[in-house]
């Protein structure tokens, strides 16, 4: 099962296959290794580029027996330079760092909640403000605060949208599978496949507040002491998933 898949139709007949095989060990260890197993298993390349995964369809796929988290997007706050900020202000040495030369900032919010970062007595939580003063004027954002205050480190609304739209709003193929084991040894068996369609704006707002989608903040640091943004992301739980589209339709059965 090499050759591409290109239409619904051929991605039906080869999911199909796949459904058949059982239990497959993945190809990558941790969180990435459902999408890389997946797309292996369809034929489709690896790549990076803003485009469908074959066709006009965009794969997304999760553990529909576990908590981990699905990541939709990943999005830097405004401005330039916030992460800098937020790390210089927030960061932490990892335990695991021998020369305690270089901080990190990895913790994960949800709306409205103050969320104590690390073993500090800091703490952040994104807000809606809807007249929040930035260089292009005021606008309604998603803002972190913290314990000192408002921090200049954001992300409009209309981005949001936005992004989330550009990426998910042609159809989209969601895949569900069962998983045992962990790290090299975890096994898929995919099980499931939906049609999904109409993203909808209003409603990533929406579970934006309801703290179904969250916030992983994951900033490191150069050798240098620049800031490394490892992939702020915009996450949610795979059983949460649908809840982004308007319409949703089983297409393995």
């Amino acid at each position: 099962m090499t050759n591409a898949i290109e239409t619904l139709d051929d991605f039906k007949r080869r999911f199909e296959e796949i459904k058949q095989m059982g239990w497959v060990t993945t190809h990558r260890s941790g969180n990435t290794g459902i999408g890389k197993t997946l797309e292996d298993l369809l034929g489709i390349p690896e790549n990076n580029i803003q485009q469908p995964d074959f066709g006009i369809y965009e794969l997304k796929s999760g553990r529909s027996n576990r908590n981990s988290m699905l990541t939709l997007v990943t999005k830097s706050p405004d401005p330039e330079k916030a992460n800098s900020n937020l790390l210089n202000k927030f960061g932490y040495y990892s335990p695991r760092s021998k020369d305690k030369t270089h901080k990190s900032l990895h913790t994960t919010i949800k709306f409205g909640k103050d969320t104590i970062i690390f073993k500090t007595e800091k703490t952040l939580r994104p807000d809606i403000l809807k007249n929040f003063k930035t260089e292009h004027g005021y606008l309604e954002t998603l803002t972190l605060i913290s314990n000192f205050g408002i921090e200049d480190a954001f992300w409009p609304i209309q981005t949001i949208k936005e992004v989330i739209d550009e990426k998910f709003g042609n159809e989209l193929v969601y895949v569900l599978a069962e998983s045992r084991g962990s790290r090299e040894n975890e096994q898929f068996k995919f099980n499931q496949a939906y049609l999904l369609k109409g993203i909808n704006g209003e409603r990533i707002v929406e579970l934006i507040r309801q703290e179904v989608i969250c916030i992983d903040i994951r900033i490191g640091q150069f050798a240098d002491g620049t800031a490394h943004d490892h992939g702020t992301a915009f996450r949610i739980k795979p059983s949460d998933f649908e809840k982004l589209f308007n319409e949703k339709m089983r297409i393995d059965e």
